[in-house]
């Protein structure tokens, strides 16, 4: 009896919780999309992007990107309709700084 009860002693001690779940990871852009098909998108769909743009609002024009590289200057890659990628480099979410599309500077701050 007494082994009993010393086998039963960590339960009770632990104690018996349901199981909590999983928390989303946090993210330093979070941002509501309106996702544009990846085939629909071409260079003419970047001409929007001013110097008061900011990749929240890129990203709820033309939808996610397909990659992000990040470092001191993070780059958004956008696939568009022939291939071709646009490289969109900001050193924060607020601030772009260049738009590249094959070797060519179509924004620059």
């Amino acid at each position: 009896m007494k082994l009993q009860s010393l086998l039963l002693l960590p339960l009770l001690w632990c104690g018996c919780t349901a199981p909590q779940p999983a928390r989303p990871p946090e993210t330093a852009l979070t941002v509501t999309t309106t996702e544009t098909p990846e085939a629909a998108l071409t260079v003419k769909s970047f001409k929007f992007i001013g110097l008061t743009t900011t990749m929240p609002d890129v990203i709820h024009t033309l939808g996610s990107p397909q990659q992000v590289r990040e470092g001191q200057i993070t780059v958004y890659v956008y696939r568009l309709v022939d291939n071709s990628e646009v490289l969109i480099e900001t050193t924060s979410p607020q601030r772009i700084l260049f738009i590249r599309h094959r070797g060519k500077v179509l924004f620059q701050r």
